[in-house]
């Protein structure tokens, strides 16, 4: 046989009118041979949409999955950020305003940057569109509440969502001289019905599921019932409603995400509460909490601990009456978002944090120390820090440089401290 090597960029091994086909190395896992970089093999230990075999490559280094014989099955493509997160800036006009978002958003979060406002937040399973529309506000403890005009967020569509101010006080939204930034994600579109009671089968439309209905059970629920529910399972994001049904006992409330959650924002929004945080590189018995600047809290109780995280379920204690409480969670997906912690190295140093993708938008916390939400994006600089927990207008107290793979953290106490450990969660630019 001969040993000579082809080395055109593209060989056409087409011929016309001919329709026998090219036959590769066939076996199974145990007849692998030692892997070369480039080379291809047919498994037939593995299955792949219906065959009795599977494609396998190989590789000798690591992302976006792994080294060594990769199965070519199974490897979900990585989500385009523009179509599931952006960040958008705009100046206010006090009138209703059109603001670009290149997808239909379900959860929207704006920050005035030249102003003390607080952040608002609306999201599509509470009712974002309208009047009323109803907002949340992290930096503090309120319940959800409206305006009595027509402000907030007055229409959503495929591609942007349209913002009124209030005029009021403290609530800047599209103010005249004001600067505002809005940050908006993609989960499965708005739910328009209402599941109650204990049943696990939800009511058409209570339960949207990458733009479509999903009436297949929830996942088992203890001690409470969800309402309603958006998932956006591509990208790694759901929200949903839950009502808890009795005083004490833990709850136990479906995700729907398929995976286990890495980050969770949750918050009873019918009475003043504290918004509860929980992330994956923190211990279950305890949680964080944006509208306080404190690290990480146990309640000896158990009050609002997560006692378990897993791919179906998020299971809760709390010791409240009957109250309604609005989850967000969001699991990694490779290329596109990451949550994960560093230790600092001390003010004056910087250390490059490593997520495997051009981050567009960042949020810092100290959990062990304690200190703010720092928020940078990369539509305002990555430099100019808004802060999750505060109604200050931004700053440049952080410094944070975005890298093709990551970003760098350049030694403020804030994001670097050496006697601390910091979580984020980041989302591809």
């Amino acid at each position: 046989m001969a040993t000579t090597k082809v080395i055109n960029d593209v060989i056409d091994l087409n011929q016309t009118g001919n329709t026998t086909a090219l036959k590769g190395c066939v076996g199974t896992t145990a007849q692998q041979p030692t892997g070369v970089e480039g080379m291809l093999r047919t498994n037939t230990d593995l299955s792949s949409d219906g065959s009795n075999s599977a494609m396998q490559f190989y590789k000798t280094t690591g992302d976006p999955v792994t080294s060594g014989w990769v199965t070519l099955t199974g490897i979900a493509p990585i989500p385009p950020a523009s179509e599931n997160f952006t960040t958008a800036l705009y100046a206010g006009d006090s009138s209703t305003q059109q603001i670009t978002t290149g997808f239909q958003p379900d959860f929207i979060w704006i920050k005035a940057r030249n102003a003390a406002h607080n952040n608002i937040s609306f999201d599509s399973v509470r009712t974002m569109v309208g009047n009323p529309s109803y907002r949340l506000s992290p930096n503090q403890n309120y319940a959800e509440s409206n305006w009595a005009t027509s402000a907030g967020i007055t229409a959503t569509d495929s591609t942007s969502f349209s913002v009124k101010d209030p005029g009021v006080g403290g609530y800047g939204l599209n103010t005249s001289g004001e600067n505002y930034v809005s940050w908006s994600w993609k989960a499965g579109g708005t739910p328009t019905a209402s599941s109650s009671g204990t049943s696990q089968t939800p009511t058409a439309n209570s339960k949207i599921v990458d733009g479509v209905s999903d009436t297949s059970n929830w996942a088992t629920t203890t001690n409470g019932y969800p309402t309603k529910q958006s998932v956006n399972t591509s990208a790694g994001f759901s929200i949903t409603a839950f009502t808890k049904a009795s005083y004490g006992n833990p709850c136990t409330v479906p995700h729907s995400l398929g995976a286990t959650p890495e980050f969770i924002i949750s918050k009873i929004y019918n009475i003043a509460e504290d918004w509860i945080v929980w992330h994956k590189d923190i211990e279950n018995d305890y949680y964080l909490s944006f509208n306080r600047n404190s690290g990480t809290d146990a309640r000896t109780s158990s009050i609002y601990n997560f006692t378990t995280v897993d791919s179906n379920i998020i299971e809760t204690q709390w010791t409240n009456a009957v109250q309604n409480w609005i989850f967000y969670a969001w699991t990694g997906v490779t290329g596109y978002s990451k949550f994960d912690k560093y230790a600092g190295t001390g003010s004056g140093n910087s250390q490059s944090i490593t997520t495997g993708f051009e981050p567009g938008w960042v949020m810092i916390k100290d959990y062990t120390a304690g200190g703010s939400w720092w928020i940078q994006d990369s539509k305002r600089g990555a430099s100019i820090s808004l802060k999750a927990n505060s109604l200050d207008a931004e700053s440049t107290t952080n410094y944070v440089t975005f890298t093709s793979t990551g970003f760098d953290v350049t030694g403020g106490l804030n994001d670097n401290s050496v006697s601390s450990q910091f979580i984020y969660m980041a989302f591809a630019s």
